[in-house]
């Protein structure tokens, strides 16, 4: 398994603030609906990594939820910066499916699971340094890459 841990802050859908735990649910909804769905983000990843990463945990330990999404392709801006995939409409959830991001996640799989879960993944290129510590690190820190 090699990854990507990002954040999922709560924020504005349609000028009205929402939970993070409702974002994953709206995400969570379509996957169910369609089979695939895209989980987008304005967050800045390396493009060599895009073709190794198959899973993405989506975390709020504010409001303690973890999910373990598969993940089927990685589309990244390098380029162009934030863009719009052409099949985005098809597999995001309405509110997203409009908005442009630098990064693309296209999952055909979200499982919840418990913090402890976790304990068995290792950050990338940080020997020593536990899942569980840098997800409990910081409050802000925007992603990370992890293996496991």
């Amino acid at each position: 398994m090699n990854g990507i841990a990002v954040k999922l802050k709560a924020g504005k859908v349609n000028n009205e603030y929402v939970s993070a735990a409702h974002i994953a649910s709206l995400h969570e909804a379509t996957l169910r609906e369609k089979g695939k769905c895209y989980f987008s983000t304005k967050l800045q990843m390396k493009p060599e990594r895009a073709p190794f990463i198959d899973t993405l945990l989506i975390f709020n330990k504010d409001e303690n939820f973890y999910y373990l999404c598969s993940v089927e392709q990685v589309r990244v801006g390098v380029l162009v910066g934030a863009f719009l995939p052409d099949d985005a409409a098809a597999f995001s959830p309405a509110p997203y499916a409009v908005e442009p991001s630098t990064t693309w996640f296209l999952l055909t799989s979200m499982q919840r699971v418990d913090k402890d879960a976790l304990s068995g993944l290792r950050v990338t290129g940080k020997p020593g340094v536990s899942f569980i510590e840098m997800i409990d690190k910081s409050s802000r820190f925007p992603r990370f890459y992890f293996e496991g």
